[in-house]
């Protein structure tokens, strides 16, 4: 039988324990809004050799550079007004999964400008789905 299990735990734990068999983990719109991103991406590094999907609002989209020049932030709460305590471009976040043991090799481009956001995502994607994999492998 085919079908996709789905397994909802809570990350801010500190004795977070996975199933054996997981392939692949998704963090979306999570990581900004935890305190120490670190520790929970070295729990997963730890815990499973799969694919780690996250999402998050990329700091590099051009109406928040814009915001910056005009004294403003990125913004710092959701809609829901939840505290943002991170914020990355593509490309530090990019960098950042590096440093933590992850490959990150793929990249999606949500919201912003559409064409413009698929060739230049750093600069014209509102959001950033990034896919990796450990270094572990």
């Amino acid at each position: 039988e085919k079908g996709l299990e789905v397994i909802k735990v809570n990350i801010m734990e500190d004795d977070l324990e996975l199933k054996d068999n997981i392939d692949y983990i998704t963090l979306l719109e999570v990581v900004e809004f935890v305190p120490y991103p670190e520790k929970i991406i070295a729990q997963m590094k730890s815990l499973f050799p799969g694919i780690l999907i996250i999402s998050f609002l990329n700091s590099g989209y051009y109406r928040f550079r814009i915001r910056s020049l005009l004294g403003r932030t990125v913004p710092s709460f959701a809609k829901g007004g939840e505290l943002r305590y991170r914020r990355w471009s593509l490309t530090d976040f990019k960098y950042w999964l590096l440093q933590l043991g992850f490959h990150p090799y793929q990249h999606v481009a949500l919201g912003g400008i559409p064409i413009l956001k698929n060739l230049f995502p750093g600069l014209f994607a509102r959001h950033c789905i990034v896919f990796s994999r450990s270094e572990i492998d």
